[in-house]
């Protein structure tokens, strides 16, 4: 479709959260799976560059953890246990964070430590540590399509969590240990993970990754983590009492969780006029963006601030590109 534009152009395409060249050569973390929308494959950032934009805060994303499937397609889950059974470590089974912090939106800054004798991201993926009581707690995903899906009809998700969470473990999305921390390294360690999907753009992470937590790591982990439950007082990371429930009833499951979210926020440089700008900040004549299209907001993304974005930048854009005189 070939739309003549006489006046300007605003650019409010989104970002890139399913190019994974882009994500590789800009984000802190790789590889990150998003849930948003599909078609956000960094078009329209390679349109503006084509006639001289600059770009800014490229590596910056709304970042939380995502579980992520090849058989499910290129959308990724939210996921959330229910209650405090629960626990995240990382790639060597060891816990890193208070865990009852970890929502919102700049959760993906704690993920970019790299072990360089791997070398790997030490919390790429991360797992989600949990027992047969939260198992059966209830579901991990979503159960029904809610008012703020995306509809099928658009490349929406239509897939619903199981209730108890039997049907992922069975498709193999959450590893099962038989009786014991050391039996779910094992698992672990024996099962293939799929990282990005098959045939994706070049990228810094084979396809699928393998494991090797000592399982007398992961044994120690979640012994002293219950250990912290029982005494009411988490001594590593300060996790509230209120939300130490200890992991000790087998079997024990693990989940593969990476850095996602619904968005990144890089693209071409904006000015408060909303014109995009060449790299010295330079308005490129008649183009405007607005929205998470190069937003303004850095690496401390406020939660739900995307709406006032789009309604300020998009009010103002609309308004200078309404002034601007037609072409001749």
């Amino acid at each position: 479709m070939n739309i003549r534009a006489n006046k300007a152009v605003i650019m409010a395409c989104g970002g890139y959260e399913y190019d994974e060249t882009m994500k590789a050569n800009y984000l802190r973390d790789y590889p990150t799976n998003f849930y948003g929308w599909q078609y956000n494959t960094g078009d329209g950032i390679r349109m503006t560059q084509k006639v001289g934009a600059g770009l800014w805060h490229m590596n910056t994303q709304a970042g939380s953890f995502n579980a992520w499937f090849p058989a499910h397609g290129p959308m990724g889950f939210t996921v959330a246990a229910k209650g405090n059974g629960w626990i995240y470590v990382d790639t060597a089974g060891k816990r890193f964070y208070n865990e009852s912090t970890a929502s919102g939106d700049d959760w993906d800054m704690a993920l970019d430590n790299v072990n360089i004798a791997g070398p790997q991201y030490a919390r790429i993926p991360t797992f989600m540590v949990f027992d047969e009581v939260t198992r059966k707690a209830g579901a991990l995903g979503n159960t029904t399509i809610s008012s703020t899906s995306i509809p099928t009809q658009l490349g929406g998700s239509a897939y619903l969590w199981g209730t108890d969470n039997s049907a992922e473990i069975a498709n193999g999305w959450i590893i099962k240990g038989a009786t014991s921390p050391a039996d779910l390294a094992n698992a672990i360690n024996s099962a293939t993970i799929a990282s990005v999907p098959s045939g994706a753009a070049p990228n810094t992470l084979a396809s699928e990754m393998v494991f090797n937590i000592d399982p007398n790591v992961l044994t120690t982990t979640i012994n002293n983590f219950n250990n912290y439950c029982a005494a009411g007082v988490d001594p590593d990371f300060g996790r509230p009492a209120t939300t130490l429930q200890a992991l000790k009833t087998p079997p024990y499951y693990a989940i593969a969780l990476w850095p996602g979210g619904p968005n990144t926020l890089g693209g071409a440089i904006r000015n408060a006029q909303s014109q995009v700008c060449d790299p010295d900040n330079n308005p490129i004549p008649r183009l405007y963006s607005a929205g998470e299209f190069g937003s303004v907001w850095g690496f401390l993304y406020p939660g739900r601030g995307n709406n006032s974005e789009n309604i300020v930048f998009g009010r103002i854009a609309g308004h200078n590109a309404a002034g601007e005189n037609p072409w001749v």
